[in-house]
């Protein structure tokens, strides 16, 4: 917009709620992180370690008649407010949403929302606020993406009014707010190049059928040739 031209009407939605989750010193300095710890917009995680994998999260909203927030937790990128499948107020049979928190809040006030295991709940030990069926626990498939560092997305929806009813309408209640966190793959260490490095072949043994493109499952390893190898002789 120029000084003196035209009018410009924009059409937008404010975030009118904050997220944010307790960081780990992992990957930080810690003489630098203060008392009460630091609270970011993303962090690592490691859902394997039972310890490790319980995370806390805080939430506070400036929306006038919030009673308390919904925590949701997906695999999934949540669909943004442009998107045709944009819908804040998920179903409870939507499976996207693996996990639901309910918890009470105040208008502009920091609110602590009960911890998340993620151990628990990616692994199938579910209780508690979660689903306790086992064979809810994730698949190997998306364990395996998680541990190559595929994201977990948690928002919250506004609860308002007396009846805590979740505020689905964005030009009232704005844009639920979204922490991401993921398992951070660590480097491997790459020692010197042998001048002239040979590969030794063993005996490979494959199993029918094929699977190709489903590879590498957890706990394989993926080699990438730098230069030609000449085979030893046997």
């Amino acid at each position: 917009m120029l000084a003196g031209g035209a009018p410009v009407a924009f059409h937008g939605f404010a975030v009118r709620s904050e997220l944010a989750i307790l960081a780990t010193p992992a990957g930080r300095d810690a003489r630098r992180m203060p008392a009460e710890g630091l609270w970011v917009a993303a962090d690592s995680i490691d859902y394997r370690d039972p310890v490790a994998a319980v995370r806390t999260f805080r939430w506070r909203s400036a929306l006038p008649g919030v009673v308390g927030g919904q925590l949701q937790i997906s695999l999934h990128p949540f669909p943004r407010i442009h998107q045709r499948d944009y819908a804040p107020c998920l179903g409870p049979d939507d499976e996207r949403v693996i996990q639901r928190v309910d918890f009470d809040a105040d208008p502009g006030v920091w609110t602590q929302i009960p911890a998340v295991d993620f151990h628990a709940l990616l692994l199938g030990t579910r209780g508690g606020a979660t689903r306790t069926d086992p064979s809810s626990a994730i698949d190997s498939r998306t364990l395996t993406k998680l541990d190559l560092g595929m994201p977990i997305y948690v928002r919250v929806v506004p609860l308002v009014g007396p009846d805590a009813q979740p505020e689905c309408d964005p030009g009232r209640g704005g844009v639920p707010p979204e922490v991401i966190i993921a398992f951070v793959v660590p480097p491997v260490p790459i020692g010197p190049i042998e001048p002239d490095p040979q590969l030794a072949l063993g005996t490979l043994i494959y199993t029918p059928p094929p699977l190709i493109g489903s590879h590498p499952h957890y706990g394989e390893t993926c080699y990438r040739a730098l230069k030609s190898h000449p085979l030893k002789n046997f």
